[in-house]
């Protein structure tokens, strides 16, 4: 742009503050949303984690003992119940939504010594109501199994129960039919823990799909108002600058010298906005203005896109102090794209000619 002739300004333009470019608020940031990462299995509060494992070895521990068979071995039966209650504390405390596979076939393993032990000294025609406890307690494990992801292993686990269980019965003179009698109830209880888990499954993969869309649907939401926000803020700047000067037009019947090169700093300061975003700052616009009021060729501009430097402050300083010190001549700033080895260079051409550059750590060298 040519220099404009030095004059006293008609109108005081008062730069504004720049806006940054429209970008998206971060929902996450703003939004409470309980599952945000929803596992397909159920997890209880730890404190009720281990109140169900207290309640469950209590209770066995009652079964096995209060209600034990007289002819029945209390050291094998506290071999079993330790442990079915050794597999039933381990995954109790178990940190991990799903449990994994070595974990399992352990806690899987201490469930089959349990019952492979009371085989050894009960009888599977025994008449007590809780003689077979351990088959109940072996079915809680699995059920808990299923319901944290497990299902698969738990039906093999099941399988494994209902083989040991065939053998166990035939040893004692019984049929096979006999021993699947054993254990078939506690499949109907395994089968509905099962139901629940898929049923819970696609209940929380339903749920992240409603928070994915919630989360998309924010997103375009807030970018449409920070584009609605950056163009009235831009509406604003343009109204600011330029309203004062086109009154003034309005209201005048000839263009005078004064007038056209009020005009001429306007029109170089909404170019400064337009181009050179990063700069629209106070220090430099006030330089800028009084500079081209002295003859300065002043030009802004601005490469850095979305990304402008951290030192941008080094930067506005560098650039209002070369502009109060120039009297004639050309000053060009850059912000450069945030991949330079530098993120500014200011070009001045005046007396003598200079390149100055400013290093990420807001310190200036002459190149």
């Amino acid at each position: 742009m040519d220099p404009v002739t030095p004059v006293q300004s008609v109108v005081p333009v008062t730069p504004l503050t720049p806006v940054s470019p429209a970008a998206p608020a971060d929902p996450a940031a703003h939004m409470t949303v309980v599952g945000a990462r929803l596992a397909p299995m159920a997890r209880l509060p730890r404190r009720l984690a281990l109140f169900i494992t207290a309640l469950f070895v209590a209770v066995h521990a009652l079964l096995a003992f209060a209600a034990r068979d007289p002819g029945s071995s209390l050291l094998l039966t506290a071999i079993s119940f330790v442990s079915v209650s050794a597999a039933a504390v381990w995954l109790g405390l178990s940190r991990p939504n799903r449990v994994p596979l070595p974990r399992t076939f352990s806690i899987f393993a201490l469930s089959a010594v349990a019952v492979i032990v009371t085989s050894m000294h009960v009888s599977p025609l025994a008449p007590g109501p809780f003689a077979h406890w351990h088959l109940g307690a072996v079915t809680f494990v699995l059920v808990v199994f299923s319901v944290r992801g497990r299902l698969g292993a738990s039906w093999l686990a099941y399988l494994v129960l209902v083989g040991i269980v065939i053998v166990w019965a035939m040893s004692y003179g019984l049929t096979a039919a006999d021993g699947v009698g054993l254990v078939l109830r506690h499949a109907a209880t395994l089968l509905a823990a099962t139901l629940f888990a898929l049923g819970l499954r696609r209940s929380a993969e339903a749920l992240k799909v409603l928070h994915r869309e919630r989360t998309e649907r924010a997103v375009v939401d807030a970018t449409a108002v920070a584009a609605i926000e950056e163009r009235e803020a831009h509406l604003a700047r343009v109204n600011g600058l330029a309203r004062p000067t086109l009154d003034l037009l309005a209201r005048s019947h000839e263009l005078d010298d004064e007038l056209r090169a009020e005009c001429l700093l306007v029109e170089a300061t909404l170019r400064d906005a337009m181009r050179g975003r990063a700069l629209f700052l106070g220090p430099v616009t006030r330089a800028a203005r009084a500079a081209r009021i002295r003859g300065v060729k002043v030009t802004l501009l601005d490469d850095s896109g979305d990304a402008p430097p951290a030192e941008l402050a080094a930067v506005a300083a560098a650039v209002a102090g070369e502009l109060s010190v120039l009297s004639s001549g050309r000053l060009t700033a850059r912000v450069l794209p945030a991949d330079r080895p530098v993120i500014a260079t200011i070009v001045v051409e005046a007396t003598e000619h200079r390149i100055l550059m400013v290093t990420p750590g807001g310190d200036i060298r002459e190149g």
